[in-house]
């Protein structure tokens, strides 16, 4: 019988496997590109520019309309009936016909409110001020 040594016994592999992370690698590609390959379907559409004229804003013919988060109506500050605001837009537009609404709304009012007072400004022709970032109030 043969004895064995120690020595043989702790041995250790001086080699790492890599056939496990390169299976790993190769699925995670295929994976990729077939996520990533994917088209987008959709119509074929020729979308208008928007390169029409843009006015100046003056600060002075800026209407702020404000809807609360109880849905009340606020316009330069001053608390209105939803049943009003047409008409005192429409007054306000008789008085300055430059005028621009910029409408602010809470963000637990409802979004038909703030709709209704883009139709109106749509309807009759009053343009909306563009919106502005987060944290700054002022258009």
């Amino acid at each position: 019988m043969r004895r064995y040594s120690q020595r043989q016994g702790l041995v250790t592999l001086s080699e790492i496997n890599i056939t496990p992370l390169l299976d790993l690698a190769f699925v995670l590609l295929i994976i990729f590109m077939i996520t990533a390959s994917t088209p987008e379907k959709g119509l074929d559409l020729n979308l208008p520019g928007a390169g029409g004229p843009t006015r100046e804003i003056e600060e002075e013919t800026i209407v702020t309309v404000e809807i609360n988060a109880e849905g009340q109506f606020f316009i330069n500050d001053e608390r209105i009936v939803p049943d009003a605001v047409e008409a005192k837009l429409l007054n306000i537009k008789g008085e300055s016909p430059q005028m621009t609404v910029y409408l602010r709304a809470d963000r637990k009012a409802d979004w038909g409110t703030g709709m209704t007072i883009m139709d109106l400004c749509s309807r009759y022709g009053i343009p909306l001020a563009p919106a502005v970032q987060p944290g700054n109030d002022s258009p």
